[in-house]
Protein backbone atom coordinates (compact mmCIF):
# COMPACT_ATOMS: atom_id res chain seq x y z
CA UNK A 1 0.00 0.00 0.00
CA UNK A 2 1.59 3.83 -0.69
CA UNK A 3 2.39 5.39 2.36
CA UNK A 4 1.94 8.99 0.52
CA UNK A 5 1.01 10.19 -3.21
CA UNK A 6 3.68 9.02 -6.26
CA UNK A 7 3.74 11.13 -9.41
CA UNK A 8 1.17 10.60 -12.03
CA UNK A 9 2.87 8.97 -15.30
CA UNK A 10 0.56 11.32 -17.15
CA UNK A 11 0.50 14.70 -15.98
CA UNK A 12 3.59 14.70 -13.65
CA UNK A 13 1.74 15.83 -10.29
CA UNK A 14 2.24 13.57 -7.11
CA UNK A 15 -1.23 13.36 -6.51
CA UNK A 16 -2.07 9.51 -7.23
CA UNK A 17 -3.28 7.40 -3.91
CA UNK A 18 -5.57 4.52 -4.00
CA UNK A 19 -8.68 4.88 -4.66
CA UNK A 20 -12.51 2.87 -5.02
CA UNK A 21 -13.79 3.67 -8.58
CA UNK A 22 -16.96 2.24 -10.36
CA UNK A 23 -15.07 1.34 -13.83
CA UNK A 24 -16.44 0.89 -17.20
CA UNK A 25 -14.50 -1.45 -19.28
CA UNK A 26 -14.52 -2.51 -22.14
CA UNK A 27 -12.35 -5.59 -23.72
CA UNK A 28 -12.21 -7.65 -26.96
CA UNK A 29 -13.06 -11.17 -26.49
CA UNK A 30 -12.71 -13.49 -29.74
CA UNK A 31 -12.84 -10.16 -31.69
CA UNK A 32 -16.08 -8.85 -30.44
CA UNK A 33 -15.88 -5.82 -28.12
CA UNK A 34 -17.74 -6.29 -24.64
CA UNK A 35 -18.79 -3.43 -21.89
CA UNK A 36 -19.76 -3.74 -18.15
CA UNK A 37 -18.82 -1.82 -15.20
CA UNK A 38 -16.83 -3.25 -12.10
CA UNK A 39 -18.10 -1.55 -9.09
CA UNK A 40 -15.89 -0.75 -6.17
CA UNK A 41 -12.61 -1.81 -8.30
CA UNK A 42 -9.38 -0.79 -6.22
CA UNK A 43 -7.32 1.35 -8.25
CA UNK A 44 -4.21 3.79 -8.15
CA UNK A 45 -5.95 6.94 -9.24
CA UNK A 46 -4.66 10.76 -10.16
CA UNK A 47 -6.72 12.94 -8.20
CA UNK A 48 -5.50 15.77 -10.95
CA UNK A 49 -5.86 14.09 -14.31
CA UNK A 50 -7.68 11.53 -13.29
CA UNK A 51 -5.66 9.19 -15.05
CA UNK A 52 -5.69 5.38 -13.40
CA UNK A 53 -3.18 2.47 -12.99
CA UNK A 54 -4.93 -1.33 -12.59
CA UNK A 55 -2.99 -3.85 -10.51
CA UNK A 56 -3.06 -7.59 -11.42
CA UNK A 57 -5.80 -8.28 -9.02
CA UNK A 58 -8.20 -5.67 -10.50
CA UNK A 59 -7.53 -6.84 -14.07
CA UNK A 60 -8.80 -10.11 -12.93
CA UNK A 61 -11.64 -8.41 -11.95
CA UNK A 62 -12.25 -6.99 -15.12
CA UNK A 63 -11.50 -9.92 -17.16
CA UNK A 64 -13.63 -12.63 -15.19
CA UNK A 65 -16.77 -9.30 -15.30
CA UNK A 66 -16.37 -9.52 -19.46
CA UNK A 67 -15.99 -13.20 -19.86
CA UNK A 68 -19.28 -13.48 -17.90
CA UNK A 69 -20.86 -10.06 -19.93
CA UNK A 70 -19.85 -12.59 -22.82
CA UNK A 71 -20.96 -15.75 -22.00
CA UNK A 72 -17.40 -17.36 -21.81
CA UNK A 73 -16.87 -20.25 -19.17
CA UNK A 74 -15.28 -19.17 -15.39
CA UNK A 75 -13.61 -20.49 -12.70
CA UNK A 76 -15.71 -21.16 -9.82
CA UNK A 77 -15.87 -17.79 -8.25
CA UNK A 78 -18.24 -16.28 -11.49
CA UNK A 79 -21.00 -16.44 -9.70
CA UNK A 80 -19.39 -14.12 -6.99
CA UNK A 81 -18.41 -11.47 -9.72
CA UNK A 82 -21.73 -11.60 -11.45
CA UNK A 83 -23.58 -10.64 -8.45
CA UNK A 84 -20.82 -7.97 -7.67
CA UNK A 85 -21.32 -6.55 -11.21
CA UNK A 86 -25.36 -7.37 -11.48
CA UNK A 87 -24.81 -9.09 -14.92
CA UNK A 88 -28.13 -11.09 -15.84
CA UNK A 89 -26.81 -14.45 -15.59
CA UNK A 90 -28.20 -16.54 -11.69
CA UNK A 91 -26.79 -18.67 -9.83
CA UNK A 92 -29.01 -22.11 -11.42
CA UNK A 93 -27.83 -20.62 -14.92
CA UNK A 94 -24.52 -21.47 -16.71
CA UNK A 95 -22.75 -18.78 -18.15
CA UNK A 96 -22.10 -20.81 -21.14
CA UNK A 97 -25.19 -21.17 -23.96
Amino acid sequence: MMKEPRACGKCGQRTVKPAIIDHLATRSVNGQEFQTTVPGLSVSQCSNCQAIWINEDAEDLITQAILVKAGRPLPNNAIAINEKCELSISKNESPVK
